[in-house]
């Protein structure tokens, strides 16, 4: 019998690589455990499930996730949504001294709570 060892690498939040040698398996899984993230707006203003300008849970957006907008921002606080993005429960504007403003040819999808 031979055997072999698999190590693992994770893709994103939604999928892992493993590889054995030089073969590599991806495992795609159904849904991402949402996470409780934190605008901070450090590489750009793009909200989107690609650009990490978050801080919390993850650094990236996933559908689902729970999003907060406060004055920790140390990036842009000019929100851009190119395309529909769908937080889960609830999305809450804490601010006192950052200015938010939210613009796009997207929007906001799903069911969901506005908390300022």
């Amino acid at each position: 019998m031979r055997r072999f060892s698999l190590f693992s690498a994770a893709v994103d939040r939604t999928s892992r690589r493993w590889f054995a040698g030089t073969v590599a398996l991806l495992l795609l899984v159904g849904a991402a455990d949402a996470a409780t993230i934190t605008w901070r707006g450090t590489t750009d203003g793009a909200w989107n499930t690609t650009t990490a300008n978050w801080a919390g849970g993850s650094t990236t957006f996933t559908t689902g996730d729970t999003v907060t907008f406060d004055d920790t921002a140390t990036g842009t606080t000019g929100i851009t949504t190119a395309a529909t993005v769908s937080p889960a429960g609830t999305v809450t504007i804490n601010n006192a001294t950052k200015d938010y403003s939210f613009s796009g040819a997207g929007g906001l999808s799903g069911t969901l709570n506005l908390t300022k």
